[in-house]
């Protein structure tokens, strides 16, 4: 449907003649019809036909879109330690300033990154260009007299979130054992040492781990899964 418009050059009326019938498409749909009704100079008017909490959600969106880059930026460049410019959260929940003067006594999991908006601060180094540098590119600025679907407050989140209560379990797999039997042992020739040192390699793999966490609110469980099954003794 995008590529459909694009190529019409914005025609409405024959890009919502291609949608499939019944409830697919909805939003797609809506917008479409307000720009039918309201005319395409009034794209705003079009997408108050949603629902409040749907306009808002693109917002918050793109504010987790930006977050996202930003936070890969900063491990890529800066590494896994307070860097001076970053900005913290102190004792009293306040937003602060990594400094030379205070970068001993801040810890990594203080570190914030901002969802971008009116009232956030940005990082006082690299970080904190690029973050302008992603807005202009994206032809986006917060500002606090916009109309809500266009602007946002901000906030911040953790840089990096710890996991708590993590235990792990060796599940049974119903593909076999991952360790040899004595009578595996018995039955084995001793002109076949070098193969008995292979199968004991591929054995020590294990089929099935069960893993048991918590996360705080608005962190993501798949995420830690992530780095736990992406981590290997070479990174």
């Amino acid at each position: 449907m995008r590529d459909l418009y694009i190529t019409s050059n914005g025609n409405v009326d024959l890009t919502l003649s291609a949608f499939p019938r019944g409830n697919g498409l909805a939003r797609e749909r809506t917008v479409l019809q307000g720009l039918k009704r309201y005319g395409k100079d009034k794209p705003l008017d079009a997408l108050k036909g949603l629902n409040f909490n749907v306009r808002m959600f693109w917002i918050n969106a793109y504010q987790s879109l930006i977050w996202n880059k930003m936070a890969s930026e900063r491990m890529l460049r800066l590494g896994a330690a307070p860097a001076i410019g970053d900005l913290f959260m102190d004792s009293n929940n306040e937003i602060e300033v990594v400094t030379k003067a205070n970068l001993d006594n801040v810890e990594l999991l203080q570190i914030v990154l901002p969802l971008p908006g009116y009232r956030t601060r940005y990082p006082e180094n690299i970080i904190g260009d690029l973050y302008v540098k992603a807005m202009e590119q994206d032809g986006v600025k917060f500002v606090q007299d916009a109309v809500s679907e266009a602007t946002a407050k901000g906030s911040y989140r953790p840089l990096i979130v710890s996991c708590d209560d993590l235990a792990w379990e060796e599940v049974a797999s119903d593909q076999g054992s991952t360790t040899l039997t004595d009578d595996d042992d018995d039955d084995d020739d001793d002109d076949d040492d070098d193969d008995d040192d292979d199968d004991d390699n591929d054995n020590d793999a294990v089929n099935d781990i069960k893993f048991h966490f918590s996360l705080r609110s608005g962190s993501y469980a798949t995420m830690c899964l992530r780095e736990i099954m992406s981590s290997t003794l070479a990174r």
